[in-house]
């Protein structure tokens, strides 16, 4: 299966990772310290955060100091491409 990503309140989606690859995602996010990546591990938590540049944010920093493995780091990257143009965006959900 295949999991998705949509901003806002648009019903287009673009796809993010297989079910696989977002559980994997999932299980790194989780190993990293908590207080340090509120925003990422709410979006892998709950499957939607509102402070894009945040998570966004999160995510490079998280990519550099907790090397994920190349695994991870395909949904890594394909979620860093869905950030990098923020305009107008406030919200993003995963769907799945």
């Amino acid at each position: 299966m295949t999991v998705y990503a949509a901003f806002d309140d648009s019903e287009e989606t673009t796809q993010l990772a297989t079910t696989y690859g977002w559980g994997d995602l999932k299980r790194w996010v989780s190993s990293l310290p908590a207080g340090q990546f509120l925003d990422l591990r709410h979006l892998c938590r709950y499957g939607w955060d509102q402070d894009l540049e945040q998570v966004r944010s999160q995510l490079l920093t998280a990519r550099l100091q907790h090397r994920p493995s190349s695994d991870v780091l395909s949904t890594v990257t394909n979620l860093l491409e869905m950030l990098s143009d923020l305009k107008g965006k406030d919200r993003i959900t995963i769907v799945g």
